[in-house]
């Protein structure tokens, strides 16, 4: 059997995985680094490699290095952590996938706080409340900027922002819910 096609047990964080350095050393990969000899690897009491680290979603890394393809989890709290895990192995194509989901879904929330009267004790609350700042708005760019994201949204109805004033235009991220909703049933009547 060839070196590539070697097979190799590894203990990533008390769990164990069988593959092939083959498969390890696809891409320009921390693990393609460790298994392609760049450095040494730490062995656990059976001589397995061992890596540190949750070894929960590491099938989903190895299934990608296999194929080149994966299938995300719904779950946010899980394509977060293995956003985590792919940023830790360094597979760029992997962490590029997974930060294109998350950025699908979620949206995003616009205002904007006119620089006038308590304007920085408005700003000031909304950045409490988890507001960006996104943007000044100067007079200029509120009047001639119209193709612009920021131009159109300073619109939003009321008509365009077109005083000497300058304001700020402030986003805040909106997670989608990816739960599957709870489904209630009527009781019955006696």
């Amino acid at each position: 059997m060839a070196d590539s096609q070697k097979m190799v047990t590894i203990n990533v964080g008390g769990e164990l995985f069988v593959t092939t350095i083959d498969t390890l050393v696809k891409g320009d990969t921390m693990l393609s680094k460790m298994f392609g000899g760049d450095f040494s690897n730490g062995k656990d009491e059976d001589g397995n490699v061992f890596i540190d680290r949750d070894g929960s979603n590491f099938r989903l890394i190895l299934n990608f290095l296999r194929s080149g393809r994966i299938v995300l989890p719904q779950q946010r709290n899980i394509l977060d952590e293995l956003l985590i895990e792919a940023d830790y192995y360094q597979i760029i194509e992997l962490k590029n996938l997974i930060e294109s989901k998350i950025q699908k879904e979620t949206r995003v929330q616009y205002c904007k706080v006119l620089c006038n009267g308590d304007w920085i004790g408005q700003l000031n609350y909304l950045v409490d409340k988890g507001w960006e700042i996104y943007k000044f708005i100067t007079e200029t760019e509120s009047k001639y900027r119209e193709l612009d994201d920021y131009g159109k949204l300073l619109k939003n109805g009321i008509g365009w922002y077109d005083t000497q004033t300058q304001c700020i235009l402030l986003k805040k991220p909106i997670k989608l819910s990816t739960e599957t909703p709870k489904e209630y049933k009527q009781s019955e009547q006696t």
